[in-house]
């Protein structure tokens, strides 16, 4: 959960695990000062800097304390499946994808703080007056928005950072029918994002206001 002063802005990101946030705060990085970015926990969380969600990073980072705050959204069994390739890689696990899919996604539901935040709803980063970008159309639209904000010129692109190998999974029926029913929110605000004719870092309020989907999320999301 980085903050970056480019120039004269401060930005927020609220870096969602996952969804190319490594690569982003690399680039911001590249380009200014960060802040709020420590690879250990502190003692005002129980989850790293980096993945700190709304309930934690809104006490830390007011609405008025930076320009402009933004995030990331990726589809939520694209995101499992990385999550799941990125811990293979790693040597964290020997199990095939659908008995890790089924213990991780146990384990979230009794403590959503499982793998450093790495499990947790996308929604529950988010703030209303974010801007959000979908990430199945790269990263390039969110530095093509942050050098246009900060009136900056374009730093190196060729920055990809905690990669997931590349490995085909068969996805089991219950596997995807309780990703569908713990992670519905994200997927309406995926659809919502999709379909509402949103540009490239549409904010989250518009998304909202565009969709019906997403209005009826309006509730179950944050409480701000």
């Amino acid at each position: 959960m980085p903050l970056a002063r480019i120039a004269d802005k401060i930005l927020f990101f609220a870096h969602i695990p996952k969804t190319g946030g490594a690569s982003v705060e690399a680039y911001m990085a590249s380009k200014g000062r960060i802040a709020l970015h420590y690879p250990f926990r502190q003692g005002w969380s129980r989850s790293t800097s980096q993945h700190m969600h709304a309930a934690i990073h809104r006490r830390l980072v007011s609405e008025t304390f930076c320009d402009q705050s933004f995030s990331i959204l990726r589809d939520p069994m694209e995101r499992l499946q990385s999550e799941y390739r990125y811990r293979r890689g790693r040597g964290e696990t020997t199990f095939d994808f659908n008995p890790w899919a089924r213990l991780m996604l146990g384990l979230m539901q009794s403590d959503p703080y499982t793998l450093d935040n790495h499990m947790r709803p996308q929604a529950d980063f988010l703030r209303w007056n974010m801007r959000v970008f979908d990430f199945a159309r790269g990263l390039d639209p969110v530095f093509d928005w942050i050098d246009a904000f900060t009136a900056t010129a374009s730093a190196a692109r060729n920055i990809r950072k905690n990669v997931s190998p590349s490995q085909e999974v068969e996805i089991a029926d219950d596997v995807a029918d309780l990703t569908a029913r713990l992670y519905g929110t994200d997927m309406a605000l995926i659809a919502a994002l999709r379909g509402a004719g949103a540009g490239p870092g549409e904010p989250l309020n518009n998304v909202r206001a565009k969709t019906l989907e997403a209005r009826m999320m309006a509730s179950t999301i944050l409480n701000t």
